[in-house]
């Protein structure tokens, strides 16, 4: 998943949006940062939230500049993502972020 301006450019000044990725039964949604250059964590901004909605618990806000392979594993099958920039004119790379299942708890004995 990439910012609005895709690979190779700059994401827009005054976004504002929410998607949800949710997987198989029981199986977790892993969110790993590939690329985050963004302003300051007080002006554009990532939200990462355990579960189907805003109304679960928050994961981690995101911005600034992140080391990449940092993870973040939801609970469920489930995580939503808001993103917001502010209407400053300051706009940098964005972000990239991979976006994947991780493996059904198993049971053994």
């Amino acid at each position: 998943m990439y910012d609005s301006g895709g690979p190779n450019g700059q994401y827009s000044d005054g976004e504002n949006f929410t998607i949800t990725f949710c997987g198989t039964a029981n199986a977790p949604i892993i969110v790993e940062v590939v690329a985050l250059r963004t302003e300051s964590a007080s002006f554009d901004y990532l939200k990462l939230y355990d579960g189907p909605t805003v109304g679960g618990t928050l994961m981690a806000t995101l911005g600034g500049t992140m080391p990449a392979q940092t993870e973040y594993e939801a609970s469920g099958n489930c995580i939503t993502i808001t993103w917001r920039s502010d209407g400053s004119v300051h706009s940098y790379d964005g972000f990239e972020l991979s976006i994947r299942c991780g493996f059904p708890c198993q049971d053994y004995t």
